[in-house]
């Protein structure tokens, strides 16, 4: 029989199902709100401590009103960080928190659009705000229309930031006033009992604003309920997604070792799985021993290595490194993303993390790719050369005309951005990050297996990072 210790490595997930196992009082005391439409509970773990326990992307640390999911890659409207919620996260999405305090949640959410008579002055020019038409396209090609809603949410933006500057200055003052003994909370701070006003725009996935009250806290984060007061209509949605359910034990293990799970106290479940996962890290993100002992004399060499990428999404949860080791930086030689990492392996390929290319050279000799050479090899011709030399651009030929991010694109081609590796083919990349780093790379594919990649590298030529300068 199974041990808990064995389910924490296999991907059943108990530390999912237990660190969003739902309070016992929370569905019964309010069963008669959660039977209403637009209505739900949710739960968020605090940021930067659950990624490799749990297994969707971000640790459990988001959530989606639209999708009901916890992943970073679902619709994420709202977050937990170091005790405070926010909203917004990539591409043109926005968000807006704003704390009630604690007011009553049913009035708050029976509530029309006029503001309700039982909120502060503040609240209300702000309520009125939140309850603003952006004006989204109703096609992808309406660009006129597209120009105008983002003009209206980044006017939406700016109110905000003078309700914060307004909010800043008051908790200030009460300091001031308590005589350092800080009363106030923070705007955004995830306080037990609290109701919270969430207005997310996520262009061509969804924008609604939500009622929000925290019913219960514990040592990971938070549990609430919600209910949409509005939603708007958005353009087709790139992506349709389908609502996520809520984990649980159910068809996914047996009955006897449910019990013995549940009995074990969270904590050491999770120290459990952690020292578990050191083990799967070295065992999954190191090269094989062979290919390393065969390329030992290559992999010595200054600014080189040898590297195992493993597919995205598919060890989450397995390896502790974020993004489950489908990432790798050349500067850092870390696998996690976000450490200034340079290369992905995704759905069989394998990309440039930011801004630069990536060329199939074919299978020529590693050996002769020289260190600080722009020389283009003799085996190279036609549109190969042309992206070799693309590669090899300095960045003094245009520093004088861009700067920051802008200057990449002369480095970028569109058409070069992921390629399918290819055993014995030797690859070229240029890739860059603001303040970060900016280098030409070789490397050789030595092995490729389904969920796998394994390649040898080094780095050829290297220039200061833009925006390095300050």
């Amino acid at each position: 029989m199974l041990t808990p210790k064995d389910a924490v490595a296999c991907d059943t997930e108990p530390g999912s199902i237990l660190l969003f196992a739902t309070p016992v009082d929370l569905e019964p005391e309010n069963r008669e709100f959660l039977s209403k439409p637009d209505t739900g509970y949710g739960r968020i773990l605090e940021s930067g401590r659950f990624e490799g326990v749990v297994s969707m992307r971000g640790g459990g640390a988001y959530y989606s009103f639209a999708t009901k999911s916890n992943s970073y890659d679902r619709e994420p409207d709202l977050c937990l960080a170091q005790g405070q919620l926010s909203s917004g996260f990539y591409g043109g999405s926005s968000g807006f928190v704003v704390n009630l305090g604690g007011v009553d949640f049913e009035d708050l959410c029976t509530t029309e659009s006029r503001a309700p008579a039982f909120l502060q002055e503040k609240e209300r020019t702000v309520w009125e705000s939140l309850w603003q038409d952006v004006g989204h396209p109703r096609s992808k090609e309406d660009r006129q229309q597209r120009r105008l809603s983002r003009e209206t949410t980044r006017s939406l933006a700016r109110q905000f930031q003078d309700y914060d500057s307004r909010w800043s200055r008051a908790r200030s003052a009460e300091r001031a006033k308590s005589g350092g003994r800080q009363k106030m909370p923070k705007r955004r701070e995830a306080q037990l009992g609290s109701c919270y006003l969430i207005r997310a725009i996520l262009p061509e996935e969804h924008d609604h604003l939500v009622a929000m009250k925290i019913t219960h806290k514990d040592d990971f984060g938070i549990f609430f309920i919600w209910k949409i007061l509005k939603a708007w209509d958005v353009a087709e949605k790139r992506r349709p997604h389908s609502e996520e359910p809520h984990p649980s034990w159910d068809g996914i293990i047996a009955s006897d070792l449910r019990s013995e799970l549940e009995a074990f106290e969270l904590k050491d479940l999770i120290v459990e799985k952690k020292a578990i996962q050191r083990q799967l890290d070295r065992r999954l993100l190191t090269a094989d021993a062979g290919l390393t002992k065969q390329y030992e004399s290559f992999i010595k060499r200054p600014r080189s290595g040898i590297t195992r990428l493993l597919n995205r999404g598919h060890f989450n949860g397995i390896v502790s490194v974020r993004e489950g080791g489908a990432y790798f930086s050349f500067l850092t030689r870390s696998h996690s993303s976000g450490s200034a990492s340079n290369i992905a392996f995704e759905n069989g390929k394998l990309s440039k993390n930011d801004v630069g290319l990536i060329v199939d050279l074919g299978n020529i000799d590693i050996n002769k790719l020289n260190v600080g050479s722009a020389k283009v090899p003799q085996e190279l011709s036609g549109g190969k050369g042309e992206l070799w030399q693309k590669c090899w651009r300095d960045p003094k030929q245009f520093a004088a005309k861009t700067s920051g991010r802008e200057s990449a694109r002369w480095i970028w081609d569109e058409r070069e951005t992921a390629v399918s590796p290819i055993v014995g083919h030797c690859y070229l990349m240029r890739t860059m990050e603001n303040r970060s780093h900016d280098f030409v790379v070789v490397l050789k594919i030595l092995a490729v297996e389904e969920d796998q990649v394994t390649f040898i590298w080094r780095i050829l030529k290297s220039w200061p990072a833009p925006l390095n300068k300050r």
